[in-house]
Parts: structure tokens; C-alpha cells; sequence
């Protein structure tokens, strides 16, 4: 059967296009070799922003309960 991460990206990219986005991001660290193949074989690609684009920035906001 699928692997829980499998099944977990299906699930995201399904949501993602039932609210109309246009596409799915995502950090991967470059020597996380197994996580790379798996995100390629779910067809992930790479992507670099050009040079005069300006440097990207990685942000997160932590999302806690309400509880």
C-alpha cells in the first residue's frame, strides 16, 4: 500500500485544488536524499528564483489550537 506521506501529499494537493490554488510548495533540506526522491516521484520539481528577483526568504507562523 501507499506510505502515510504519500497518502498525506494526496490528500494536501487534493485540498489544495478543491480551493483553487495554483500551486503546492515546499522546504526540503537538500541531503534529505529519501524526502527528495519521494516528493520528485510525486511530482515535485526543484525551482531557483532568478538571480535579479532578489533572495527568498523562508517564514513560518506557528499554528497552536484555540484550545
Amino acid at each position: 500500500g501507499k506510505s502515510v506521506g504519500r497518502r498525506l501529499l494526496e490528500a494536501v494537493e487534493a485540498k489544495a485544488r478543491e480551493l483553487g490554488c495554483c500551486k503546492l510548495t515546499l522546504e526540503v533540506m537538500d541531503k534529505s536524499y529519501r524526502a527528495v526522491r519521494a516528493y520528485k516521484a510525486a511530482g515535485f520539481s526543484p525551482y531557483t528564483l532568478q538571480a535579479e528577483a532578489g533572495t527568498a526568504i523562508f517564514m513560518s507562523k506557528a499554528l497552536h489550537s484555540a484550545n
